[in-house]
């Protein structure tokens, strides 16, 4: 359960980043299946944008707002010396 925050962030990171990378694609998107069915459309249209910023960047730096402090916790109290059954740490220093 300790990881399951960071793996949903990457998760998420990932998508994002394909997203991205339909939203500056100049060829055929690989997800065009026929007129009705093709991720490009919205990835091209001005909905993709938010005050000029692609949406896939906002989702990506969303992502890493939720999963670089949760890895940072679990690196430093793994550092610290903390049980991980009870949660208690070896530093004074509060978690």
């Amino acid at each position: 359960m300790r990881w399951l925050l960071i793996v949903l962030a990457v998760v998420g990171i990932v998508a994002s980043s394909l997203a991205l990378r339909e939203h500056y694609r100049t060829d055929l998107s690989p997800c065009s299946i026929n007129e009705r069915w093709d991720c490009g459309i919205v990835n091209h249209s001005p909905y993709a944008m938010l005050f000029g910023i692609p949406v896939a960047v906002i989702g990506i730096a969303g992502y890493l707002l939720l999963g670089v402090p949760r890895l940072h916790e679990i690196v430093s109290r793994d550092a610290g010396g903390c049980d991980g059954r009870s949660g208690l740490c070896a530093s004074s220093r509060p978690h």
